[in-house]
């Protein structure tokens, strides 16, 4: 089974969320299966909103991407991550319904 990673620093209630519902999802996927092992890399969230305030993103990448190395340096498989220069964003988001289920509706 494969890791799942979390950049949490929102806030500790959102983190806690995001978790019940990722394992709620895996169980209800895999009934009576093994636990779903996240690694959470809680960051301060207020250095990035200023990065991102100041339009700064560049610097916010440079902030985001060891963070999520060190995910990956733990064991989460980040092959579904990609970084280009002709993004707009250097934010990903997997959007999860009531049920903890990946949505794939995209905005």
């Amino acid at each position: 089974m494969k890791i799942v990673g979390m950049i949490g620093g929102i806030g500790p209630e959102s983190t806690i969320d995001y978790y019940r519902r990722l394992l709620e999802g895996a169980q209800k996927r895999n009934p009576g299966g093994p636990a779903l092992q996240i690694i959470i890399n809680s960051i301060d969230l207020q250095k990035g909103l200023d990065l991102l305030g100041r339009n700064q993103l560049n610097e916010l990448t440079e902030y985001i991407v060891p963070e999520v190395m060190r995910l990956h340096s733990a064991g989460v498989d980040t092959s579904g991550i990609a970084r280009t220069d002709e993004a707009n964003t250097a934010l990903a988001f997997v959007s999860l319904d009531a049920h903890g289920e990946r949505s794939d509706n995209h905005r």
